[in-house]
């Protein structure tokens, strides 16, 4: 299987959770969003075999993931 990290900075995942999206966000108890991004980040980031950014439209990532899952 292929690790896709999807590289949103914490503003954009801030500014999605503020909007209501209907995925909750695994956060532990007395853990701030802020806490868990700067932990999950790096081993993202040494686990993934593509990194796309996160800041692009859904149809785009889309695109891209389907090109890299097509090789």
């Amino acid at each position: 299987s292929k690790v896709i990290y999807i590289n949103t900075p914490l503003e954009i995942i801030m500014q999605r959770i503020d909007i209501g999206q209907k995925r909750g966000l695994a956060v532990p108890d007395g853990i701030s969003v802020s806490d868990v991004y700067l932990e999950r980040k790096p081993l993202y980031e040494k686990f993934s075999q593509l990194t796309v950014d996160g800041s692009k439209s859904i149809e785009q990532l889309v695109s891209e993931v389907n090109i890299y899952t097509s090789k």
